[in-house]
């Protein structure tokens, strides 16, 4: 039977882990340790926004 590792624990990470368990496969989660960037809808504190395409920033010279 194959392991299926699952990068990631976060809300799709752990929902797929848990749908292939259910199944009963075998589920390995490998998840980065510390607190990671704030994601919209985290609940976290609002991140920067992304620098708009075509601004000055993203010209080159």
């Amino acid at each position: 039977m194959a392991v299926h590792l699952i990068v990631g624990a976060g809300m799709v990470g752990a929902t797929t882990a848990r749908q292939l368990a259910e199944r009963g496969e075998q589920v390995r989660i490998v998840s980065r340790s510390g607190r990671g960037p704030n994601h919209p809808g985290s609940g976290g504190s609002p991140s920067t926004p992304p620098t708009p395409t075509g601004s000055a920033n993203s010209r080159r010279a």
